[in-house]
């Protein structure tokens, strides 16, 4: 089979709208149809009978660029990417990690080439240099990545509790509830990018009541962002969830949404301060609480269990 998988398909009366166009849900529709049609071309099945394998949407996006019409033609054009080649040729799941790794390193490489590229003067010093650099360096490294390791745990814990326990349909409604809190926090996150480097330039600067200050008022914005975000998923959680997904999702997925909202909002100021003590350098106090809060998570699937 080639890298590329073509789905041929012909507009049913039934999916237009009033305007005589295709409604935009359905094209996620046909989009779930290739995909089904390709692992039916590649001699598998997206659902295997008494599998205990599930694949939940975690991310599904489209770009508008011209309606399609009743009893029109259309072609859905599939690109097969690595991990999908892996399972293909038989690799196994135990292949998935590596294809990850692949594409991080080639991702970081990519980063690197276009900032030397956009900052000719950015060069690496064989002189210079001295070894607490390279310690205060690697320790900043390492507490970073210990607590970003502990986030992701942490982020991704309850659907794997969600999973564990109940039914694997029983993922996607637990995962749309989760996406749109993580939407959310994508706003907040672009505040404490723009914190964590100027606070490290007000300590540098020794501006030290600027540096008290900027937590504050990131804190205040993020939440004040926040706010009218987690009114709206608390009052029309469910209803968004109807439209956006379908009404089979909007009660189950609502509530958890509203479960999940009570929590966004406090985020904020986590965030910020989080990205805070970064610039400062002085994150490594969050590392044992992250750590702290992942294993009391770990060990209350063997406590559920027993």
């Amino acid at each position: 089979m080639a890298s590329e998988f073509r789905y041929q398909r012909r507009v049913q009366f039934a999916e237009t709208d009033l305007a005589g166009i295709v409604h935009f849900s359905t094209m996620f529709r046909y989009i779930e149809e290739a995909e089904h049609a390709m692992w039916r071309a590649c001699g598998l099945s997206i659902a295997e009978r008494d599998g205990h394998l599930g694949w939940p949407r975690l991310r599904a996006a489209l770009e508008f660029r011209s309606p399609l019409r009743f009893e029109e033609e259309f072609e859905v054009l599939v690109r097969i990417t690595a991990v999908v080649l892996a399972l293909k040729a038989g690799k196994g799941l135990v292949v998935l990690p590596a294809v990850q790794l692949a594409t991080g390193l080639l991702r970081m490489g990519t980063i690197m080439v276009v900032s030397r590229r956009l900052y000719p003067e950015l060069h690496f010093l064989r002189t210079g240099w001295q070894r607490s650099h390279l310690r205060q360096i690697l320790s900043h490294s390492f507490h970073t990545a210990l607590q970003r390791a502990a986030n992701l745990f942490n982020e991704q814990f309850n659907t794997v509790i969600v999973g564990w326990f109940l039914p694997i349909a029983s993922v996607t409604f637990f995962t749309i509830g989760a996406s749109l809190t993580s939407y959310a926090r994508s706003a907040v996150d672009a505040i404490a990018h723009t914190v964590t480097p100027r606070i490290s330039a007000l300590e540098g600067g020794g501006d030290t009541q600027n540096m008290r200050l900027l937590p504050l008022v990131a804190g205040r914005v993020a939440t004040m962002i926040l706010l009218p975000i987690v009114f709206t998923f608390i009052f029309r959680g469910s209803t968004f969830i109807g439209l956006w997904m379908g009404p089979e999702y909007a009660e189950v997925s609502g509530r958890i949404l509203l479960i999940l909202s009570f929590s966004l909002w406090f985020s904020g100021g986590r965030q910020i301060i989080s990205a805070s003590l970064l610039g400062l350098s002085r994150h490594r106090v969050l590392v044992p609480a992250v750590w702290a809060e992942a294993i009391s998570n770990a060990r209350s699937i063997w406590i559920a269990r027993a």
